[in-house]
């Protein structure tokens, strides 16, 4: 009996405080509690944002990629330079948009291939009278150096995705490769020790990308085919006066044999 007394008393007690005592504790600390609940909610809502930042910054960065390159691809369909401008700009904020290592190294290949193709650009006739709309505003030599340091950057920035690594690779080795036919072109070639040193450079790239493992195969097959050609290619020709029967007696390198412009492919211009 003692013990259902005791229980009847604490539960009219509770009623009690419900009925008085609680609506009075509620006015007094409602506000304080509702700020509580409110901080908590901001609390969750920040940490949601802070996990899924990078993502957002990715995928802006990703379209700002998506527009760059095909800008890029117009330019190496005779578009212009003049009216292809936004690539370093779009590329810039990409990059500073997210420093996500892959987003990095697509944001260099991509201006490495663009400074690629506006080395590459093939002025249309008549072009003289529009200097502003066909002529990039960088010296040749210059935007090779750009694209080759572009390349070099993007390796920096990647070392796990492989299909970038071999494309920087082979933008390297593209470039290394334009280097060196135009140093023998130019006569400056050195005639006693080691050839110029570009032919080397393209040789170790393509190398990179044909012993990688993982590797796509379409960029392997392709590092292989230049791998044979170059033997050939980096040979000079020895010009020989039509006056002499002899073909013993050489004048001096010329041509490479195999090129009648240049080297034989580009970096590879497919989408990332």
């Amino acid at each position: 009996m003692k013990a259902e007394r005791r229980h009847e008393l604490q539960t009219n007690s509770l009623a009690l405080w419900l009925r008085w005592r609680f609506p009075q504790l509620a006015r007094q600390y409602a506000t304080r509690v509702l700020l509580g609940v409110i901080f908590a909610l901001l609390i969750v809502v920040l940490i949601r944002y802070r996990m899924n930042a990078p993502k957002i910054a990715a995928a802006e960065a990703q379209a700002r990629l998506s527009v760059a390159q095909e800008d890029v691809h117009l330019l190496q369909k005779g578009v212009p330079p003049g009216r292809v401008t936004g690539v370093v700009t779009q590329v810039r904020e990409a990059l500073d948009r997210s420093k996500d290592p892959q987003i990095q190294a697509m944001g260099y290949i991509t201006l490495g291939d663009y400074y690629w193709a506006l080395a590459n650009y093939v002025e249309p006739p008549g072009a003289t009278t529009q200097p502003l709309l066909y002529k990039p505003q960088l010296p040749h030599d210059q935007l090779l150096a750009k694209a080759a340091e572009s390349y070099q950057k993007a390796l920096g920035e990647q070392n796990t995705q492989a299909y970038m690594v071999a494309r920087a690779h082979l933008g390297l080795a593209a470039v290394y490769e334009q280097q060196g036919f135009e140093l023998d072109r130019s006569g400056k070639a050195p005639t006693t020790g080691p050839a110029n040193n570009y032919w080397a450079q393209a040789k170790a790239q393509y190398e990179a990308v044909a012993n990688a493992g993982d590797a796509p195969l379409v960029l392997k097959d392709q590092a292989n085919w230049h791998l044979r050609q170059l033997p050939e290619i980096e040979q000079p020709v020895w010009i020989v006066p039509s006056t002499q029967p002899s073909a013993t007696q050489q004048i001096g390198p010329e041509f490479p044999t195999t090129l009648p412009a240049g080297p034989t492919t580009g970096p590879t211009t497919r989408p990332i």
